[in-house]
């Protein structure tokens, strides 16, 4: 009596060549098991994957082949999203309101017991004082967000400063005070 073996989903797209597509028509998997990093992992029987494989050889050739070609399309159009994500928020309008003088009695009651700085102070203003919030939601699901959020965060720290040097206020160093 033969030993089943079984090959998942994973080692097949990786090992045998297959895609999605292939996957699906080989039909459903023999047994599905819980995977806590993943949710589940498909096991497929490996003399079924072998048959399938046999039958379907030129069309995996023909994947294999262009395989290479399709991750070189994505690659550069991942560079081209996040690229457009970081000239988006180069130059995306940022709203700023007034200042109330009260501005930094409310960011130190904010940060107490801890001790207003310079970039709390920032964090206070860009949270209460601009659109940055919203803004840096429209950038949250797009690819390089993270460098997006950095670019927003020093526009809007920026425009604060400047602000704030227009209405004449003295600013925290960056040290406790």
């Amino acid at each position: 009596m033969r030993q089943e073996v079984y090959v998942s989903r994973q080692e097949m797209i990786r090992t045998y060549g297959f895609s999605a597509n292939l996957v699906s028509e080989l039909g459903q998997p023999d047994f599905v098991r819980a995977n806590a990093q993943w949710g589940y992992t498909y096991y497929y029987d490996l003399a079924r994957v072998e048959r399938f494989a046999e039958e379907h050889a030129a069309r995996i050739q023909r994947i294999l082949t262009l395989r290479p070609r399709r991750q070189d399309s994505a690659r550069h159009r991942v560079q081209r999203q996040r690229q457009e994500t970081i000239e988006w928020s180069q130059s995306v309008p940022l709203q700023i309101e007034p200042i109330p003088p009260s501005a930094f009695s409310a960011a130190r009651r904010y940060f107490a017991p801890e001790a207003l700085t310079r970039d709390r102070l920032f964090l206070y203003l860009r949270l209460t004082c601009t659109d940055y919030r919203q803004t840096l939601q429209l950038a949250s699901r797009r690819l390089g967000a993270a460098e997006a959020r950095r670019i927003l965060r020093e526009r809007a720290n920026q425009l604060l400063e400047a602000t704030l040097r227009e209405q004449g206020v003295y600013l925290p160093d960056s040290r406790a005070q």
